[in-house]
């Protein structure tokens, strides 16, 4: 049974720096939670830490998520979307490190009493906008072994770390599958991973397939970030909605890999309804396992044996044309 996970920030304000007040008011957590409840397949949130919940409320929030059958899926540590954050987390200030640090290891105590043990984080103010801005060796050193000092304090907890190419800065140090891996292995620790957040990789101009492989490889693959964009941007649209055949080859990896963790929706649907672009998203991701079920192992197999991706695009058209069909 697969798991649908929803992060509650699709229903908040959602800004951009044109509407920076954000296109919707946010309504009460408990509204969240009872929407999200009852969306088709979907057993699991994802909570930012402090932002949605901290040590004030994590009680009350964990009873309100288990009292509409839901679980916590993984709790995302906000080292990015502060002021104090914008020269970087792990790579500024000394200072700034050892707060970033603290704030990690309390949101991985939080994530154990909640009954979770996955933390995520993106490094995204950790970065540089113009050429002699950073040093590129010792930043990398700094995440090393901060991501180190992470990793020891609670051997229990894992940390997904996501990578993307750029936004806030213009060039994020974790940037791509490979740098990531490079600073994971680095790590030398059994309790840290990446998280894949399919919408950066499509930024970077990887392949999403070619990322889920090389990620299952080399190191563990510990949390999705599933949405969609047109490359160029982190639009966050409906997953599927701008690469169909792409997305369905990703999901064909993380069969073929056998991945058995959360699937979880990072949209952005400042003009569409939360719920309805959620169920369309999930819907999605299900039809492409139906598809690759009823197109078959062997039959994908011997396509990508034979590099001839003709005959298996036809066998799709005509899966497509019988469902129109029904």
């Amino acid at each position: 049974m697969r798991k649908y996970a929803v992060g509650l920030w699709i229903w908040g304000p959602l800004y951009d720096r044109f509407v920076t007040s954000g296109y919707r008011s946010a309504p009460p957590l408990q509204t969240i939670i009872q929407s999200i409840s009852t969306i088709p397949k979907v057993s699991g949130v994802e909570l930012t830490y402090p932002d949605h919940i901290n040590e004030t409320n994590w009680q009350e929030l964990r009873r309100l998520i288990s009292d509409y059958g839901l679980q916590i899926a993984s709790v995302y540590c906000n080292l990015s979307s502060h002021p104090k954050w914008q020269r970087g987390a792990f790579t500024s200030s000394s200072q700034l490190r050892k707060e970033a640090i603290a704030q990690v290891k309390t949101t991985m105590d939080l994530v154990a009493d909640l009954g979770a043990f996955h933390v995520t984080f993106s490094l995204l103010q950790d970065g540089w906008d113009y050429p002699f801005q950073t040093d590129y060796l010792a930043a990398r050193q700094a995440i090393v072994s901060a991501l180190q000092e992470c990793c020891d304090y609670r051997p229990d907890v894992v940390i997904g770390v996501e990578f993307k190419p750029r936004e806030p800065r213009v060039f994020c140090h974790l940037s791509t599958a490979a740098t990531t891996i490079l600073i994971v292995k680095a790590v030398q620790r059994s309790n840290i991973g990446i998280v894949l957040d399919i919408g950066h990789a499509l930024m970077a101009n990887e392949n999403l397939g070619n990322v889920v492989s090389l990620i299952a490889e080399h190191t563990k693959l510990t949390y999705l970030h599933l949405n969609d964009n047109y490359r160029a941007w982190d639009d966050d649209l409906i997953v599927g909605s701008v690469h169909f055949v792409e997305t369905l080859e990703f999901v064909y990896w993380l069969r073929r890999i056998n991945y058995e963790g959360w699937y979880s929706l990072d949209i952005f649907p400042f003009r569409d309804d939360p719920w309805a672009a959620s169920k369309t998203s999930i819907e999605f991701l299900e039809v492409c396992h139906q598809f690759l079920e009823e197109l078959g192992e062997d039959y994908i197999t011997k396509a990508i044996k034979q590099q001839d991706f003709i005959p298996l695009y036809d066998k799709l058209l005509q899966i497509l044309h019988k469902k129109s069909q029904c």
